[in-house]
Order: C-alpha cells, then sequence, then structure tokens
C-alpha cells in the first residue's frame, strides 16, 4: 500500500543553466530546485498539475514527452521511459519521477511528480490535512 496519496506535477521548459549558474541565481525562479522535497516549498500557485493516480500522471508525462520530443529518444525511447515512470509511481516509497532533458531545438524540458505528502514536508495544496 502506498504511503502517499497524491503527486504534485510541475513543468519548466527555457534555457538550461548549469549548477554554477544556479548558484549564482542566474536561473528563473521557475526553474527545477536542488532538491527534490524542495519543490513542496514552492508557492502553492505553481503546482501546475495535481494527480491521485499513477496512469494520469504517466498520461501527462507522455503528453509532455510528445510535446518536446528528447534529443537522446533514439538511445532511450518515450516508451520506455514511461514504463520506469509507471513503475516508479507504483512503489510504496521513492515514487517521485523527475525528468530532465533536452528537446529538439535545444530546450531544456524539466518535469517533476512529487509524491505527498512526506514525513518532512506539509502538502502546499493542504490535502493532507
Amino acid at each position: 500500500m502506498r504511503t502517499h496519496t497524491h503527486w504534485h506535477g510541475w513543468r519548466y521548459t527555457g534555457a538550461g543553466f548549469s549548477d554554477p549558474q544556479r548558484r549564482r541565481g542566474e536561473a528563473s525562479s521557475s526553474y527545477p530546485p536542488f532538491e527534490i522535497a524542495a519543490f513542496l516549498d514552492r508557492r502553492p500557485d505553481t503546482i501546475l498539475w495535481t494527480f491521485e493516480e499513477p496512469p494520469k500522471a504517466v498520461d501527462w508525462l507522455k503528453q509532455a514527452g510528445t510535446d518536446h520530443p528528447p534529443l537522446d529518444e533514439a538511445a532511450f525511447p518515450l516508451d520506455t521511459r514511461l514504463e520506469y515512470a509507471q513503475r516508479t509511481l507504483s512503489q510504496e516509497v521513492g515514487a517521485d519521477v523527475i525528468w530532465g532533458y533536452y528537446a529538439r531545438g535545444q530546450t531544456y524540458v524539466a518535469l517533476a511528480l512529487i509524491a505527498c505528502p512526506r514525513p518532512d514536508r506539509i502538502c502546499p495544496q493542504g490535502l493532507d490535512r
């Protein structure tokens, strides 16, 4: 049985930034944080999607991957990525899915599905109360 009740989804598309650039504050505030749990510290209005079941979350990933195909799709096909995501979301613990890749046209795409609630974080939308 899963210990979390839902996942919050975030998406970023735009310029990519190196770790030193991020540390100097050159990345926008919508850029993914260094720590996974830090997504849940962001303002509730930055949560674009909330999913209660893995299949809907995987559909969201599939749509994003179709809209912004990864440059390395030949080496790591979208269908394989989605299979891994489905398995990860079905786990009892460690059920976060984080994708970061360059799409055609050199756009950086970051997708995050963060399991919630967590023992060390309050749900930003108050769904775990």
